[in-house]
């Protein structure tokens, strides 16, 4: 699939993300302490500001790590124009990570994306050329490396089928393939990263409903909970 092509694809997805339930979590109190684990969300495409349909498995995960918080990434998760929305997200993650390395030294951090939230995660995190229509990123310290216990990502566009962390059905590769981790290699012990065959955008497919499915499936949410949980400890 063409770069313009992706982009265009992308469109599809609004009127039926919009119309899905999302679960939220509370909102973010005033940060009296570093938690011990902050698990940092970042919502799909259209989805309202806050965890997105990821809300359920950072929830999940979070009643089992006493003391840990739930984090929703501020950014635009547009999808018209989609490049300067991913960029967005970079830039808000980047400055998040690092606030976090600085303040809060002893806490693990843990990186859910749904996706284009998994695009930012990766991008923020690996750094990455994505295609002549986004920012070139860069990856992030090994200060900031060193905090992640968990990356968990769902329907990511930039997805590299044949990864060790890569979950689900899918033997094909995203419609903006992530070409070379980069730094990432470290930490790939730590990445999930699901994607199902014919998924319009992890998997260049011609499915919507399958990158629109993979919260309804409870094998999924379940592995993704106890990754994290694991991973964690």
């Amino acid at each position: 699939m063409q770069p313009q092509s992706s982009l265009s694809a992308l469109a599809a997805l609004a009127p039926m993300v919009l119309a899905l339930p999302q679960q939220q979590p509370p909102p973010p109190g005033p940060p009296a302490a570093c938690a011990p684990v902050n698990i940092i969300v970042a919502r799909g495409s259209l989805e309202a500001q806050g965890a997105g349909l990821l809300g359920n498995i950072a929830m999940n995960a979070s009643m089992q790590i006493p003391g840990s918080v739930i984090t929703p990434l501020v950014y635009p998760a547009q999808l018209d124009p989609y490049p300067p929305s991913v960029s967005a997200g970079v830039m808000n993650m980047t400055t998040l990570l690092n606030q976090q390395a600085q303040q809060c030294p002893q806490s693990k951090l843990v990186l859910m994306g749904y996706s284009q939230g998994a695009q930012v995660s990766l991008d923020t995190l690996c750094g990455t050329t994505d295609g002549p229509n986004f920012n070139t990123t860069v990856a992030q310290a090994p200060m900031v490396g060193s905090k992640i216990a968990a990356v968990v990502l769902f329907g990511d566009p930039t997805f590299i089928a044949g990864q060790p962390f890569a979950k689900g059905t899918s033997k094909k590769n995203g419609i903006f393939p992530r070409m070379d981790l980069g730094p990432c290699q470290t930490l790939t012990s730590k990445f999930a990263s699901f994607c199902d065959d014919t998924d319009l955008f992890c998997a260049s497919g011609q499915n919507l409903t399958v990158h629109l499915g993979y919260f309804s499936k409870q094998d999924y949410v379940a592995q993704a909970s106890s990754f994290i949980v694991q991973q964690t400890k």
